[in-house]
């Protein structure tokens, strides 16, 4: 079953007359074509796309336009609660999302610094984003260091494993206080699915934070 958004995508592109079409008018829009036919031809393919670090800038790029470092610290702050995306990947990302046709690069030039680069979103950067965002939830996959270590840390001390729990709740509780910290300040001004985001980060690191108090209550037993 298509989405509102992939029918509205499909039936711009196969309206047109076919001697219409050209290379130029639809260069911009390959991406959205391709997902379009694929997902008519391979059921569930769009689904089993996986969360990448191009829907973020995107998403990012949909409120305004940033340069490069802008979108890096981007991924430092708010958006490193909830995507881990190396500094390493940004840029060629953003290299791809241009060749896409999903942003534009703006060149500023600057006689005292280096040129500055902006991008802008596009149309069709604004329908692959909304692509995205009315699929199916993807299965948060969980990777923990501590559930690891735990899990295979059976020659251990029990020193050793109130440490580790340790350092997992310091890290928690510093996540948990920067969260609650931005409801705080920018709660009033906040769109409602920011503010959801929020009081979901701050459950989830409350829930981490009351699950390793009851391991250390558990260890001292």
């Amino acid at each position: 079953m298509l989405t509102a958004a992939e029918h509205r995508i499909g039936c711009r592109f196969t309206s047109y007359p076919q001697d219409e079409i050209s290379l130029l008018t639809i260069a911009p829009y390959i991406h959205i074509i391709n997902i379009y036919y694929m997902h008519m031809n391979q059921e569930g393919w769009f689904f089993q796309m996986q969360l990448q670090a191009k829907y973020v800038i995107l998403g990012l790029l949909r409120t305004r336009a940033m340069s490069g470092y802008e979108i890096k610290k981007s991924f430092e702050g708010d958006i490193s609660f909830f995507f881990d995306a190396s500094y390493g990947s940004v840029y060629p990302t953003l290299n791809k999302l241009e060749q896409e046709g999903l942003i534009v690069k703006h060149t500023i030039v600057q006689t005292d610094r280096p040129n500055r680069h902006d991008y802008t979103i596009t149309e069709a950067g604004i329908e692959a984003l909304a692509l995205y965002l009315q699929s199916p939830l993807i299965e948060d996959k969980v990777r923990s260091d501590l559930t690891m270590r735990l899990y295979f840390g059976t020659e251990e001390e029990d020193a050793e494993l109130a440490d580790w729990i340790r350092q997992g709740l310091e890290q928690h509780t510093s996540k948990l206080s920067r969260l609650s910290l931005l409801m705080e300040q920018h709660e009033a001004h906040m769109p409602k699915s920011t503010k959801l985001s929020l009081l979901y980060g701050i459950g989830y690191h409350q829930g981490q934070v009351e699950a390793l108090q009851r391991l250390q209550k558990e260890l001292e037993g």
